[in-house]
């Protein structure tokens, strides 16, 4: 019989089913109506509006940018397989045990529908679902988006059972056996987490569906009809039964021999049970997992609602190949813990996060805590430190004088010149800022810090020294307002999705921020000031082939000649005399130390033209409460943490490791009239270097005060007391250190020891 023919009789018979069908089903539930019968048969045979046959939850898996698993994620553990993965004994012993005649009936078995409407009437429930009818429930409880379509889904009530009916009928239209019993044996559900057949044989036998023995098979097809009931793990016993059951129904239909099934009936059940894996908990990279699925729920370029974006990233089977550069994270991951332990005693976490200037791909993200959601453990969290609120993370962290960049920029956009100079005393007033509405704010007295300079700077010596009382006062000539704008133009923003406060203090970054939105505002410098969205995702494959590219998202937040001025500008920190000196990676690079107002929290962030990085460390309990002085990290007590005292060794050996085989990019050298406009008002040339600083180690702090003065320097005890070989009191280190060359008038921090 040709192909044309058998179509005839399927429909003639589906045609026949539904006439039988649905005036047995008005008969059994009103007493007659052949009107309403004629037409409830003419529609049987559609397929319902908005049914999807393939319409199961798959679960979607994430690469990394070369294209390795890294992890899975899901709303239910499922691996969907083409019939021919699925081993044939296993297909046979679910048709044995749960519809035999499934090749004869055309969806709907009569013999076991009139048995259940008799059964029905007579007061008590039988089951007659075919397999057919049983994917239809399957796939509409998996369809449905709200607790109210999942409860109309599987309502013991006639009129489901009619509506289910005609489904069936009208998937056995549209699709052919193979198919249907496909999907059914990958949407059904085994127990134990285990969505679909492929999972459940991982789950309970270690093995591919395609591997499954009888004796597996029949475990498996016995536990379609009740997970719970012949649960193999909790209820062995029930689970043999059953599983006798299903070898005797396999042998009556010549599956297996009555010897076979007989023989097989004594052997124990043979469990093999195995995590299913999956979701960002168990992932390599939980963290960036996480950030991954959050984006997506955030980019509305994926769906019209968070909810209806978090259904297809978890549902959908999806492939996305991610940014997650393997060695960029390894390395970035090594820094983190090598310099803050993981369980360390102070309570501190570090975080690092890596992007790409020019593409905004996120190339690394790590932190010194387990992913996890013990609240009672301080070692875990499910918290990412790296990205803001709105993406999993936190509140942030202080950013301390990486912010100065940000003015740096302003400043230099508006001509003003490297060669910007203030008198920068050791603290200053300054009074007339405005914010952007207008609103004129009151006097702020600024004190320099520990680690910063003094005297008279020009815009280099400024951030080379990080001096506070400078950049308060090239704030004031920039704007206050023009300063913010600046900060949000290149990437920067509150991790708490609130805007940035409009107050005195901007320029010293006492506002939280997350480390990623941090690295994007630099990396935004590094690109010649092309600004990238963080983008996490380079392309999304839908289950059935179709490829999505995911674009950069750029434009352009700065001049080119602008940017060029401030990357020459902020290499200054790394350079002698810095305060990031001895950070350098080995290549072109710029950054700034940041050291937040009672040491609330620590940062570096930097860049080379390849890749650009923002470190911070704090405390996620709360850095008012819990400030970094007098902690041990690492096995070494700190009496302060400065951003060049962890942060920058953690930023200095990520870069390093990330871009370690890589040749070396040398930054464009800035046009000399934007870096010397030749203003006339509080513009002069830089100065050259003057002499460098003795080495006055060893001695003691009036000797070394008395040699620096002499040379021209002006001396400042540092505030700590740092271990050496010399004698308790005596000198231990200056900042800057012996050798670097320093303008007359510097400032000279003297460092006395304690024991080692």
């Amino acid at each position: 019989m040709g192909s044309a023919a058998v179509s005839v009789v399927h429909l003639v018979r589906l045609s026949a089913v539904a006439g039988l069908l649905v005036a047995a089903m008005v008969l059994a539930t009103v007493g007659g109506g052949a009107v309403v019968a004629r037409d409830a048969a003419r529609s049987a045979l559609q397929m319902p509006e908005g049914f999807a046959p393939s319409g199961m939850m798959q679960q979607s898996v994430l690469l990394d940018a070369d294209g390795e698993e890294f992890a899975t994620v899901h709303d239910r553990r499922r691996e969907a397989v083409a019939l021919d993965a699925i081993a044939p004994v296993m297909r046979r012993a679910v048709l044995a045990v749960e519809d035999r005649r499934f090749y004869e009936h055309a969806g709907v078995d009569m013999r076991a529908v009139f048995r259940a409407a008799l059964a029905t009437l007579g007061g008590s429930t039988q089951g007659g679902s075919t397999i057919t009818q049983q994917y239809v429930k399957n796939v509409l409880v998996e369809a449905a988006e709200t607790p109210e379509q999942a409860a109309r889904a599987t309502e013991t009530t006639l009129a489901r059972k009619i509506r289910e009916l005609r489904y069936a009928l009208g998937v056995e239209s549209a699709l052919p056996k193979e198919r249907i019993l496909e999907g059914y044996l990958n949407i059904s559900y085994f127990g134990n987490g285990a969505y679909g057949v492929q999972a459940a044989a991982q789950r309970y036998f270690g093995v591919d569906a395609a591997d499954l023995d009888a004796v597996q098979a029949a475990t498996l097809a016995g536990l379609v009809k009740g997970p719970a009931v012949y649960d193999p793990v909790e209820r062995p016993e029930a689970a043999l039964d059953r599983r006798t059951t299903v070898l005797h129904s396999m042998a009556e239909v010549g599956v297996i021999s009555e010897e076979e099934a007989e023989s097989a009936a004594d052997r124990p059940l043979g469990l093999d049970m195995t995590p299913l894996g999956g979701g960002c908990f168990e992932s390599d990279h939980p963290y960036f997992c996480e950030y991954v699925i959050a984006w997506i729920e955030n980019d509305p370029r994926f769906g019209a609602t968070a909810e209806e974006r978090a259904r297809w990233v978890r549902r959908s089977g999806l492939t996305i190949r991610t940014t997650l550069d393997p060695d960029a994270q390894q390395a970035a991951q090594r820094a983190v813990d090598r310099h803050v332990p993981r369980h360390a005693d102070a309570g501190k976490v570090a975080v690092q996060a890596m992007v790409e200037p020019g593409t905004g791909d996120v190339a690394a993200m790590a932190q010194n805590r387990e992913y996890g959601f013990d609240g009672d453990d301080p070692d875990q969290t499910s918290l990412n430190f790296a990205v803001d609120a709105g993406h999993g993370g936190g509140t942030g962290f202080q950013a301390g004088s990486v912010f100065k960049a940000y003015t740096v920029a302003a400043a230099l956009e508006k001509r003003m010149g490297v060669g910007t100079t203030f008198d920068s005393p050791e603290s200053t007033t300054v009074t007339g800022q405005r914010t952007c509405s207008g609103e004129r704010l009151g006097e702020w007295k600024v004190r320099n810090s520990g680690d910063s300079d003094e005297g008279r700077q020009d815009m280099e010596e400024g951030v080379k020294h990080s001096s506070n009382t400078y950049f308060a006062q090239l704030q004031k000539r920039v704007g206050l307002c023009d300063t913010v704008r600046m900060a949000e133009r290149l990437g920067a923003k509150r991790a708490d999705g609130k805007p940035f406060g409009e107050w005195n203090s901007f320029t010293l970054g006492d506002q939280e921020v997350a480390p990623l939105d941090v690295a994007v505002s630099y990396a935004t410098l590094a690109a010649r000031g092309v600004r990238c969205e963080p983008r996490p995702v380079a392309e999304i494959v839908a289950a059935d082939g179709e490829e999505r590219a995911v674009d950069p998202v750029c434009e352009r937040a700065l001049e080119e000649a602008t940017a060029d001025a401030v990357n020459d500008v902020m290499r200054a920190p790394l350079a002698d005399g810095g305060t990031a000196h001895g950070l350098a990676p080995g290549r072109p690079a710029a950054g700034k130390t940041g050291t937040t107002d009672a040491f609330a929290a620590a940062w570096f962030a930097g860049y080379t033209p390849d890749l650009a990085s923002a470190v911070a460390v704090g405390d996620p309990r709360g850095g008012a409460r819990h400030p970094l002085r007098g902690v041990s990290i690492g096995g070494r007590y700190h009496s302060v943490v400065y951003g060049s005292t962890i942060p920058g060794p953690i930023w200095r050996d990520g870069i390093r490791g990330a871009l370690r085989g890589t040749d070396a990019t040398a930054f464009p050298e800035p046009r000399p009239s934007a870096l010397r406009p030749g203003f006339s008002v509080g513009s002069a040339p830089r100065r050259q270097p003057g002499p460098p600083v003795p080495d006055v180690r060893g001695r003691s702090f009036e000797e070394a005060e008395a040699v620096l003065e002499k040379v021209g320097f002006r001396v400042r005890e540092g505030g700590v007391r740092v271990p050496s070989e010399h004698g308790e009191g005596m000198v231990a280190s200056t900042n800057p250190s012996a050798g670097t060359p320093l303008p007359e008038g510097a400032v000279v921090n003297i460092f006395r020891s304690r024991p080692a």
